[in-house]
């Protein structure tokens, strides 16, 4: 069995440290798994999925939003990005735990997960940074069906 992990890394917001946990693979990890979880959620609903894969040769890696786990700091905290473009700041995050992450494991690929608001923010991701991913997992989701729900 693995070892699972805490660290932290500084938001985009440029004051907030965001907590985040890696579950590291016995040997030498085969892929990257990258979590983004729901709103009013944390990365440690995922803990079955993140040892589940880090057991099979995943290096899996997460964060909890602002506002969410252990980022937050007080209950008033909870579920508030911030007063200004939040949701560039989460993507911000999401993009910069990436960078962390292939700093350490630059040639083996990279996948990444989003459920619910976490699949609404990868599927904006993907567009804004997806170039070098390996693939996606997307549950969760919902689209506007436009002229088919008329």
């Amino acid at each position: 069995m693995g070892e699972k992990r805490e660290f932290t890394y500084l938001s985009g917001d440029g004051k907030t440290q965001i907590r985040a946990i890696e579950w590291l693979p016995q040997g030498e990890p085969r892929a990257v798994f990258q979590m983004t979880h729901g709103m009013i959620e944390h990365i440690d609903r995922y803990d079955g999925l993140g040892r589940f894969l880090s057991d099979n040769g995943f290096y899996v890696v997460g964060h909890d939003h602002l506002g969410h786990g252990g980022t937050a700091k007080k209950p008033e905290d909870y579920g508030y990005f911030a007063d200004k473009n939040g949701d560039l700041i989460i993507l911000s995050d999401m993009h910069e735990l990436r960078r962390i992450t292939a700093e350490k494991y630059s040639n083996i690929p990279y996948f990444m997960l989003g459920h619910s608001m976490g699949s609404y923010f990868l599927r904006r991701y993907i567009a804004m940074h997806g170039a070098g991913l390996s693939g996606a997992l997307i549950m969760g989701t919902g689209a506007n069906p436009g002229a088919v729900a008329i």
